[in-house]
């Protein structure tokens, strides 16, 4: 598969000798425990290049966006490395409900959660659960929905469905969610990994992959992917891993 081509709407955005950046769309696993139709992610590429593929991370399959794969064990153990010790910097969009009551100076800045994982869910604790942060930079309207916003959000921390249950717990459920959203919603679910900030393993240098505006999954205002870009700027000029 070469760049700029796709499988069941999977593309390739960047390819290098240790990693691969790969959008994936809504719908698609990560991976699978058991995968017969080898329609994961991570089995579609390990039988595209016909050579093992590794997740440093993963996105949920209701979301779509950015992933980087890792072409080695040692690519792997380096971007491993790289998260725990939380130099990535992930960036976020989600079509949330809005009923007014939180305004969005209330809204924005940062939010912090206690969670814990019960089976195939999350859920915030007082106390005992891992400490889960976001920053809430930007709100966008969407036109013809006065009861729905877009949400600029900076990942702090990789919890599992940290975004989904916190925003829950906010009153501001993501807008069909099938999990932790308003029972018989059926307006359409949107979370998209929209920007990925990192260290490249070898050459030390920040890089960044933006998601063009018209390659979204939603249109958003264009202030909101305006102030997008604006964090993505400060991540590249004159930084290293040093």
């Amino acid at each position: 598969m070469k760049n700029g081509t796709s499988r069941k709407d999977l593309r390739i955005v960047q390819e290098t000798i240790n990693e691969l950046i790969v959008y994936k769309p809504a719908g698609m696993a990560c991976e699978k425990r058991v995968d017969n139709n080898r329609d994961s992610l991570l089995s579609l590429l390990a039988d595209t290049f016909d050579t093992p593929i590794y997740l440093p991370h993963r996105l949920d399959g209701v979301t779509c966006g950015i992933v980087l794969t890792a072409r080695s064990k040692e690519a792997v153990a380096y971007y491993n490395n790289e998260i725990a010790e939380r130099r990535w910097k992930k960036y976020y969009i989600a079509r949330v409900k809005w009923d007014g009551r939180l305004s969005a100076d209330g809204l924005l800045g940062t939010h912090k959660a206690y969670l814990k994982r019960k089976g195939q869910k999350a859920t915030v604790v007082r106390s005992g659960g891992a400490p889960s942060f976001l920053e809430v930079l930007a709100i966008g309207e969407i036109p013809g929905c006065a009861d729905e916003r877009h949400v600029l959000i900076k990942l702090l921390t990789g919890r599992y469905h940290q975004i989904r249950i916190m925003f829950r717990n906010l009153g501001l459920p993501l807008c069909g969610d099938p999990l932790y959203g308003v029972r018989g919603d059926t307006s359409p679910f949107y979370l998209e990994h929209a920007a990925l900030g990192y260290v490249e393993m070898g050459t030390g240098k920040w890089t960044c992959i933006l998601t063009p505006p018209d390659d979204l999954g939603e249109k958003v205002d264009s202030s909101l992917y305006e102030r997008l870009k604006q964090e993505v700027l400060q991540i590249l000029p004159g930084s290293s891993s040093e």
